[in-house]
């Protein structure tokens, strides 16, 4: 198997309330504005992303389920405390634009320093969210017909 074909994909049970506390504390965060085609540098103000602390009870606990799951699928993975993003989308925006969230190079740095490479680990909070997935796709460009909707 190559490496760019490896990845875990689980579902984790985070009680309804655990999650009403995370969006709680995320609603005082300070969200910005972030593109929605990449390279682009025109801001999508219907995209907004802000840094979580893990410092809140909620947000806390959630890092600790997500690191204990990493760690088991494998162990020399690890996520950062100073990692975690909230991501909100507001009504009324276009569909973002396909992406990667790591350059190719990267991927190729974290893969000869390392031996591994990088990866990203989302948490769906709220009911009815939308995610669009490309299994196995490292190409710069990809088209929607490919895609998986997780719902």
């Amino acid at each position: 198997m190559f490496w760019n074909e490896v990845y875990v994909a689980t579902r984790i049970a985070i009680s309804s309330d655990l999650c009403n506390e995370v969006l709680e504390e995320t609603q005082h965060l300070d969200f910005k504005p972030i593109f929605r085609k990449v390279n682009s540098e025109k801001l999508d103000r219907f995209r907004l992303q802000a840094s979580i602390p893990v410092s809140g009870a909620a947000i806390g606990e959630i890092h600790e389920v997500i690191a204990s799951t990493v760690g088991e699928a494998n162990p020399n993975w690890a996520i950062k405390e100073s990692s975690w993003k909230a991501l909100k989308s507001l009504p009324g925006g276009k569909d973002q634009s396909v992406y990667h969230d790591y350059s190719t190079f990267e991927t190729a740095r974290a893969l000869l320093k390392h031996k591994l490479v990088l990866g990203s680990v989302i948490v769906v909070l709220m009911d009815n969210s939308r995610l669009h997935v490309y299994p196995r796709c490292l190409e710069v460009t990809r088209t929607r017909e490919s895609d998986k909707r997780l719902s």
